[in-house]
């Protein structure tokens, strides 16, 4: 039994040596991320390296030894008597007993319980690298989805930084215009207090004006009493030419419908005013119209008379019977209404003279001689007695 344990005492060594040297490996490649599953392949075949020499071990038996010994003496030509010497020798040396024999048993299984507890953590510590990994995969998705996001967000700050940056031109814009509106305001303002400054002066003219209209209207009564003095007067004067048989026509203004001209019409209208009673066209003191409908004569008298007759001088070398369908009236003014004073049928004579009576009197200003119908009017001289 002692040869037996001196013969594997050096084969349980080795592989006490192996386990150790799988230790360091392993702890090595524990340090070594990248070769975590490479560690348990080499604990694996560590393991089962002590396995095989435990059972090789347990499993020893006398004749093993005797056979051994022959194998040995047979192979180096050594005898029986010698090989039992050098045996003998060995056994004496290494001092093994049945304890040594029991000793490495229980110590091989020390570090077979060892191995399994390390095992045990390893593998338990595959299984948190596997979560941690599972996990960093969730992470990594979940920050994936995160910087998404926040792209998207950045996207939506981006376009808020846009929306708010064009508000804040237009503000700059409404700020100026606000700026141009307040100096606008300001002018306005200094307009409006010219203004004021121009309204109490026109106040205190208006006092001023107040005072004068107050003046004026009493000017005016004043004007108005003395037009009707003047006005009694007017009559008075006029009733003393009319008994006195004046012709108020007399180089008085005069208008017509239309003029005929040639060297000897350059009086026109006022030429039935002029006082000349020559009746021959070449005196040059006769009025003429162009040929139309309704030809008419107007005199303004300048005042406001009683209108009693109208005497009419015809021309005195022909055409004496243009002189026909007359007819007379009178007005205030030159567009008011029109009275008829009278009128003449005719026709005239060469050289005679038509007189037209008002009756009753008309008061006027203007005094119209018109012919109803198509012809042309020809007045040598115009009278007129109030």
């Amino acid at each position: 039994m002692k040869m037996t344990l001196n013969m594997y005492v050096p084969l349980v060594c080795v592989f006490v040596v192996s386990y150790v040297n799988g230790i360091e490996n392993a702890t090595k490649l524990t340090r070594n991320r990248g070769h975590k599953y490479e560690i348990l392949t080499k604990l694996f075949e560590e393991f089962q390296d002590i396995l095989e020499t435990e059972n090789k071990v347990a499993n020893i038996e006398p004749t093993t030894v005797t056979n051994v010994k022959e194998v040995y003496n047979h192979s180096n030509g050594i005898d029986d008597e010698q090989n039992d010497l050098e045996f003998g020798n060995r056994s004496k040396l290494r001092g093994i007993t049945e304890t040594d024999r029991s000793d490495v048993l229980n110590g091989i299984n020390d570090l077979k319980q060892s191995m399994k507890l390390l095992y045990m953590g390893i593998s338990a510590e595959k299984g948190v690298r596997k979560k941690d990994t599972e996990s960093l995969v969730d992470l990594k998705v979940t920050v994936a989805e995160t910087l998404e996001e926040i792209a998207n967000e950045t996207d939506e700050i981006n376009e808020r930084v846009q929306e708010v940056s064009s508000k804040v031109d237009s503000i700059a814009t409404i700020r100026t215009e606000l700026m141009s509106t307040r100096t606008n305001i300001d002018q306005c303002n200094l307009n409006v207090k010219s203004v004021d400054d121009k309204v109490e002066k026109i106040v205190g003219i208006t006092d001023d004006v107040k005072l004068s209209n107050d003046k004026i209207e009493q000017c005016n009564e004043n004007v108005k009493s003395l037009s009707r003095k003047v006005d009694v007067i007017y009559l008075g004067v006029r009733m003393i030419m009319s008994m006195m048989n004046t012709n108020i026509a007399r180089g008085k203004s005069a208008t017509e419908s239309s003029t005929y001209t040639d060297q000897f019409t350059k009086l026109g209208p006022n030429a039935a005013t002029d006082g000349n009673t020559n009746g021959t066209w070449s005196g040059g003191s006769c009025t003429h119209t162009h040929l139309q409908k309704n030809p008419w004569w107007k005199v303004d008298l300048d005042g406001q008379f009683f209108i009693k007759k109208i005497v009419i001088k015809n021309r005195q070398d022909c055409c004496g019977e243009r002189l026909n369908n007359l007819v007379v009236t009178v007005s205030q003014t030159n567009d008011g209404d029109e009275v008829k004073c009278g009128e003449f049928k005719g026709p005239g004579k060469t050289c005679s003279t038509e007189t037209i009576h008002c009756e009753p009197d008309v008061i006027g200003r203007f005094v119209k001689i018109q012919i109803n119908g198509k012809g042309v009017l020809t007045l040598c001289e115009v009278e007129i007695y109030a």
